[in-house]
C-alpha cells in the first residue's frame, strides 16, 4: 500500500544490505521488498534525481467530456436577423414618411386646395400597407431572436446580436471555439469559472476554458447537464472531442504531487521509485492517484522524508528488470 512504510532491518539484515552496497553486485532487497541497485557515480552520469516532496491542497476535479461545436448555424442566424432589421428599419423610415405625407395631404385637402378624394385615399392606403409591413418584420425579428435563444441560450444570443460583434469576436476570427461540455458524474460541481481541456487524456497539457453558459441542447446520445466554455482554438477542429476536468473548490484534498516525469508503467500499472539508501531504490504503486495539474496527487501516501525519484525512474525500471533475467551463462 501507498502509505506502509518500510519495517526497521534487523542488524543481521542491515549488515547484509550494508555488504551488498559495497559489493554492488546481485539483485538488491530492502525490508523484504525487490529493490534496484545503482551506485552513486552511476546516478550522476544517468541524471538520476530526488526530492523531498510537501504535502499540498488542491481542489478535487471532476471528469467531464467535451465537444467543439461548430458555430455556422449561429452565424446564419445572425446574418439573418441583421437581414430583418435593416429591412425593418428601412420599412420603419418609408412609414414615417408616409405618414407625414398623409398629414400633408390632409392639410391641404382641407383648404380646397387641388388634392382629390382619390389621392388622399391612395395615400392613407399606402401608409396603412406600410404599417403592416413594418409590424410583420417586427414579428419576424421577435421570431429570428426567439430562435437564436433557444437553439443558443441567453449568453451567446447576446453576443450575437449585438451589432459590435465584442466577446463573438474571437469566436469569429477562429482564435478560440466553443465547446459544449458533459460531465460524467452527477455529483458534478456547479458549472462556473474555469476548467481545463485536451485533445489528450493529460492533465498536464490541458489549457484553460471560461465557462459561458448553460447548454440549451443535449449532448448527442447522452443525459445530463451541459455546458458551454469557450478554450484556445491553437490545434483544435470543429468536431473534435476532448478530455474536460472541471475544478471544484468545495471539495479540497490534500496529498503529494508527484511530477509526471517520475512515474513509470510497469504490468500496466503506474509506479515511482523512492531512494532507501545511497543505492538502493524501491518501486512503490501509484494506481490510488487523482490528476492534478500539477502531476499526480497521492492521497493516502505518507511521503514525508521520503526521497522520491524525480528523473531517472524509466531507467530504474529498465536496470531493475534487466537484473531480474536469469544470465545465459549462470546455468540456472
Amino acid at each position: 500500500p501507498l502509505s506502509r512504510k518500510p519495517r526497521i532491518l534487523p542488524q543481521a539484515e542491515e549488515d547484509s544490505a550494508a555488504a551488498a552496497d559495497a559489493a554492488g553486485t546481485g539483485r538488491a532487497e530492502y525490508a523484504g521488498q525487490p529493490a534496484v541497485r545503482i551506485e552513486p557515480d552511476m546516478q550522476e552520469k544517468t541524471d538520476i534525481r530526488v526530492a523531498r516532496l510537501k504535502r499540498e491542497t488542491v481542489s478535487h476535479e471532476t471528469r467531464a467530456i467535451g465537444h467543439i461545436i461548430d458555430i455556422t448555424p449561429l452565424l446564419e442566424q445572425r446574418s439573418r436577423y441583421f437581414k430583418v432589421r435593416a429591412d425593418r428599419n428601412m420599412t420603419a423610415a418609408s412609414l414615417d414618411y408616409s405618414e407625414r405625407n398623409v398629414k400633408r395631404l390632409e392639410t391641404l385637402h382641407s383648404m380646397d386646395s387641388n388634392i382629390s378624394n382619390r389621392e388622399l385615399q391612395e395615400a392613407r392606403l399606402e401608409n396603412s400597407r406600410e404599417g403592416m409591413h413594418l409590424e410583420a418584420l417586427d414579428r419576424e425579428l421577435e421570431a429570428v431572436r426567439g430562435q437564436v435563444l433557444q437553439d443558443w441560450g441567453p449568453v451567446l444570443t447576446d453576443w450575437a446580436l449585438r451589432v459590435k460583434t465584442g466577446p463573438l469576436d474571437a469566436l469569429l476570427q477562429r482564435n478560440e471555439v466553443l465547446v459544449m461540455v458533459q460531465p460524467q458524474s452527477e455529483a458534478a460541481p456547479a458549472a462556473g469559472g474555469t476548467a481545463y481541456m485536451n485533445a489528450a487524456d493529460d492533465r498536464g497539457g490541458a489549457r484553460k476554458a471560461d465557462f459561458i453558459s448553460a447548454a440549451t441542447r443535449a449532448a448527442e446520445n447522452r443525459r445530463g447537464d451541459t455546458f458551454y466554455y469557450v478554450t484556445d482554438a491553437a490545434g483544435l477542429r470543429s468536431g473534435m472531442n476532448l478530455y474536460v476536468w472541471i475544478p471544484d473548490p468545495s471539495r479540497q484534498i490534500s496529498g503529494y504531487i508527484l511530477p509526471r516525469s517520475a512515474v513509470v508503467w510497469f504490468n500496466g500499472k503506474p509506479w515511482y521509485y523512492v531512494k532507501k539508501t545511497g543505492n538502493l531504490f524501491v518501486k512503490q504503486s501509484a494506481a490510488d492517484h487523482i490528476e492534478t495539474a500539477g502531476g499526480w496527487l497521492l492521497n493516502d501516501a505518507d511521503l514525508s522524508g521520503e526521497d522520491i525519484v524525480v528523473e531517472g525512474s524509466q531507467l530504474l525500471l529498465s536496470e531493475e528488470n534487466r537484473r531480474q533475467i536469469p544470465d545465459e551463462d549462470d546455468g540456472t
